[in-house]
């Protein structure tokens, strides 16, 4: 008999109680019902919807049937535990957005109290997150993309509390075809993990952590070894390291060139084994080894791979000055030892690339979450938790010698597996890993690293008087919106109106002036009614942002005083935009308090876009999607895009303005900037490729522009060519 659980028809705990049908729904076995099994595996999703308000039971719409059928069914999960299904919110929400993180807060006691319950009958009670906001809920904060598969979560609260390993997934609803049913490969692996671990009580890994081989006592890959995986700590795993860039620690955090590197490890295959080494970055008999290791080497392969490689390049690392009439070593100096030996002419992979090109929808990029996901190895046996502040107790501290070796010995082994996967299913015209890609990715990492370390430089005079420039002109928009505060006109209707409202429109305090001027400007564009009108996701009050200014502003006369209202709204956000994201993180970085009293401090918050003393920037370029997750991380989103173009970082040049742009002067007392822009590229480029008649014949003709006449079919207006409808 399946166990059964309570529901919680007086729960009074969040607003949603108020709108619900069904109060407090409660957990319920899967459509296949349960067999008695000793495992109970509970899914948890988001939150009820329609159809579920309607019934009183969830999962019984057609996410809930998605659920039930590829998820439970097409996975055999039921065969090997008892499976149930509930939400993280217990009652329905009219709107996906209105579920508050303080909504899934409130019905953790729900799911305690079931966890509870469920153990007086089950010998493991294993739960499966599906959702990012459920994820964050009771995952322990990660995000999809980092999360830790299989880690043990306490439920059932105080001294009841029960340990739980959690997994977790996207949502069923990203499978439908609105939204985003691509990510069936990677849920599919999810699932996998659940399978094995109902199966067999356990995750098999490959690797596991070993004793570090370090210093002249262990071996050196062999000369000429083919490919050999290469990873660098940083002296952020024994102090505060804010930036990641190496020419940004030496301004930012006031690093020397010889204190970025405290050690490098290799891992190469060797007569089918593969072996490991870790090379002290303070000693010259390691350095100059390691040196020698990468004269002789064949292709170089790392995760994230152009910053290890920056900072290899950048720092200075001990050099024995030989005493030649001696014989001896005279001296040690700190010098640039691998700015030469590393260079363009050096075969590189880059593991980020290889898991891209074999899944770009497999959300688990950076080397962690994907070392587990591929059954590599199991970090949790040998890292310190450097996100809580935790480091290392020194460059020489054998814990660290031993991560770095397993980094680079898991680099190595999912390359293996990653480009085996590739090569088994490539289609026979399929160019995705072949040599020439290799060589093409390898061409283009160097390339991106150059334009990196080269940086650009930007007119600091001209760019602290447009902030300043951006400041007045705030000031100005915020006093014009408060003198029409008590303003009497004549709206469309021919009445007189007269606002009592302070239209407050920025600085701390201001949400009600911003939403009321905003609401006014809906009104008097007799737009208030429109269902295009936006509400904020998480409290469902009129959004102020631009989607609603811009429908005031393309459905309104230009003398409509809404059309007014709406644009010193626009315009006043524009300028803070500029402000707060381009303006004051190049010149001074985003400043933040932190501490109370007497240890109160400010500090940088991020100084990634930070400008050294000359004007110089130092961007971060991606070859493929960003490792590290976007900041709207929703369903498992990844940063950066999948359209193939190199996006850049610290600062984001893709997305400077005209007036940034122009800030931007040549890095040559006297020299000159050129600005080449492309024209539509991407059509030609895609025209010749797929070799397409008609586009060709339309690009190749000089008079006509493919983007103006589009434009005017969409206004509907002949073509002019005078016009601009781009």
């Amino acid at each position: 008999m399946p166990v059964e659980l309570p529901r919680h028809p007086g729960c009074t705990d969040c607003e949603l109680h108020k709108q619900a049908d069904h109060v407090g729904m409660a957990t319920r076995p899967w459509d296949g019902g349960v067999t008695g099994k000793d495992k109970a595996l509970l899914i948890l999703g988001s939150h009820p919807g329609y159809a579920e308000n309607a019934q009183g039971r969830p999962f019984v719409g057609e996410t809930g049937n998605f659920t039930n059928e590829l998820y439970v069914k097409a996975m055999h999960l039921d065969k090997h535990a008892d499976v149930y299904l509930s939400n993280g919110v217990r009652c329905w929400p009219k709107q996906r957005e209105h579920a508050l993180p303080g909504m899934y807060t409130a019905c953790r006691r729900h799911l305690n109290e079931d966890i509870r319950e469920l153990y007086k009958h089950y010998k493991e009670v294993v739960v499966l997150l599906t959702g990012a906001k459920v994820i964050k809920a009771f995952g322990g904060g990660e995000g999809l993309s980092t999360f830790h598969q299989g880690h043990i979560e306490t439920y059932g609260g105080g001294i009841e509390g029960h340990e739980c390993p959690v997994f977790a997934t996207h949502l069923a609803a990203v499978l439908l075809p609105r939204h985003d049913p691509s990510k069936l490969s990677s849920i599919h692996e999810h699932l996998l993990m659940v399978q094995e671990y109902l199966m067999t009580g356990t995750l098999r890994m490959e690797l596991h952590p070993e004793p570090q081989h370090v210093g002249s006592d262990a071996l050196d890959p062999p000369t000429g070894c083919p490919l050999v995986s290469s990873d660098v700590e940083t002296y952020g795993a024994i102090e505060s390291q804010t930036v990641f860039h190496p020419e940004k620690s030496l301004y930012v955090d006031g690093k020397k060139p010889d204190e970025l590197v405290l050690i490098t490890s290799l891992a190469w295959y060797d007569e089918g084994a593969m072996h490991s080494k870790t090379y002290r970055m303070w000693m010259h008999e390691d350095v100059t080894r390691l040196v020698a290791v990468f004269n002789t080497c064949g292709t170089l392969l790392g995760q994230n791979f152009s910053y290890d490689l920056m900072y290899l390049r950048r720092g200075e690392f001990p050099t024995p000055v030989w005493n030649r009439v001696a014989g001896e070593v005279a001296d040690v100096l700190p010098t640039r030892r691998f700015n030469r030996v590393l260079a363009v002419w050096r075969p590189v992979i880059d593991l980020i690339v290889v898991n891209f090109l074999e899944n770009d929808q497999r959300v688990e990029r950076s080397l962690k979450p994907l070392s587990r996901i591929m059954r590599t190895g199991e970090y949790s046996e040998t890292e310190i938790n450097l996100k809580a502040g935790e480091k290392y107790a020194g460059r020489d501290d054998p814990a660290l010698a031993s991560y770095c070796e397993f980094d680079a010995r898991c680099t190595l082994h999912n390359y293996t597996l990653l480009s085996e996967r590739i090569r088994a299913s490539n289609e026979p015209d399929s160019h995705r890993w072949t040599e020439r890609s290799q060589a093409w990715y390898s061409d283009l990492l160097w390339l991106t690293l150059q334009w990196s370390e080269d940086g650009f430089r930007m007119d600091r005079k001209k760019l602290a008087w447009l902030q300043e420039d951006a400041l007045e002109n705030i000031e100005k928009l915020r006093a014009e919106a408060l003198t029409m505060t008590t303003h009497a006109v004549i709206n469309d209707h021919g009445r007189m109106k007269t606002f009592d409202q302070d239209f407050v429109i920025g600085g701390k305090g201001s949400e009600p002036g911003r939403v009321g001027m905003l609401g006014k400007a809906l009104e008097l564009a007799d737009l208030w009614h429109d269902g295009r009108v936006k509400f904020t996701k998480m409290k469902g009050r009129l959004s102020t942002g631009k989607e609603n200014l811009m429908l005031v502003l393309d459905n309104t006369p230009l003398d409509n005083l809404g059309a007014r209202m709406a644009r010193i709204m626009r315009d006043h956000d524009s300028f803070c935009t500029a402000v707060a994201n381009y303006y004051k993180p190049l010149l001074t970085g985003r400043p933040t308090s932190k501490g109370h009293g007497k240890t109160k401090h400010t500090v940088l918050s991020n100084p990634q876009d930070l400008l050294r003393a000359d004007g110089f920037a130092f961007p971060t370029f991606n070859i493929v999607p960003s490792p590290f997750p976007s900041s709207s991380e929703d369903e498992g989103t990844i940063g950066g895009t999948v359209t193939g173009r190199i996006t850049v970082r610290g600062p984001a040049l893709q997305k400077f303005s005209k007036p940034l742009k122009a800030c931007i002067i040549s890095r040559f007392e006297g020299g000159h900037i050129v600005w080449i822009d492309e024209s539509q590229v991407e059509l030609r480029t895609g025209t010749m490729v797929f070799h397409d008649p008609v586009m060709a014949e339309v690009l190749s003709d000089p008079t006509r522009s493919i983007h103006g006449e589009t434009g005017a079919w969409a206004a509907g207006r002949p073509v002019d060519k005078t016009a601009d409808y781009h």
